[in-house]
């Protein structure tokens, strides 16, 4: 199975060590290449979708995962300052490539799953990160794109009745994609269907999306 890739060793040994990440700069290496071809696959008249990844799938490429749930417990505060400086820098990689021309911009923190995280943090993490990210996020995006978020996200958000459902009636059948990308000027938040499967057709002729409450 084709996978993608994978980090070797843990790059830090103490969760204090997260303090010293750098920001993320635009101007050199791999984020500099990035913005330079969402602008020419736009002119070239492609449409973008720009994969975000969260922070706790982040912080498991970092650094151990059982520090990680350790200092949750002993030390929630560190975790949750560590938490809004990935965010900041998330909203500002968003901010980068919507000015480039992302259509799509497609979250998803893995690693942050119920089934990882247990309810307890699932709930923290859903308050203090996932909902405060998304209305930052929708802000940002004002419009120009359409917010897509990994389905355990949503679960996170509407279990925790921070959003709920509603539906746009299509004119006719119409994949995921295809839907969204229509109504972009109406839609602005979507995710009851993973992302890989966005070429999936909506028989039913309505696309399901998320309001915030």
């Amino acid at each position: 199975a084709q996978i993608g890739p994978r980090c070797g060793d843990y790059a830090y040994g103490n969760i204090e060590d997260l303090f010293n990440l750098p920001d993320l700069d635009f101007t050199k290496g791999r984020l500099c290449e990035l913005i330079k071809a969402i602008e020419k696959l736009k002119l070239d008249g492609e449409k973008v979708c720009v994969n975000i990844t969260g922070p706790i799938t982040i912080l498991n490429n970092l650094i151990d995962p059982s520090r990680i749930f350790k200092a949750w417990r002993k030390n929630p505060d560190i975790m949750a300052a560590i938490i809004e400086k990935i965010r900041l820098q998330l909203l500002i990689y968003i901010e980068k490539v919507i000015e480039a021309g992302a259509d799509i911009i497609a979250f998803e923190d893995p690693v942050g799953g119920f089934n990882i995280l247990g309810p307890k943090y699932f709930e923290t993490q859903g308050k203090n990160f996932s909902y405060p990210f998304v209305v930052d996020a929708m802000k940002l995006i004002d419009r120009k794109a359409v917010l897509h978020i990994c389905p355990k996200t949503t679960l996170q958000l509407i279990s925790l009745e921070l959003a709920e459902w509603n539906e746009v009636e299509l004119k006719e059948v119409m994949t995921y994609e295809e839907a969204y990308l229509r109504l972009k000027n109406e839609v602005s938040l979507v995710g009851n269907i993973c992302i890989h499967n966005r070429n999936i057709p909506l028989k039913s002729k309505k696309l399901r999306i998320l309001n915030l409450v």
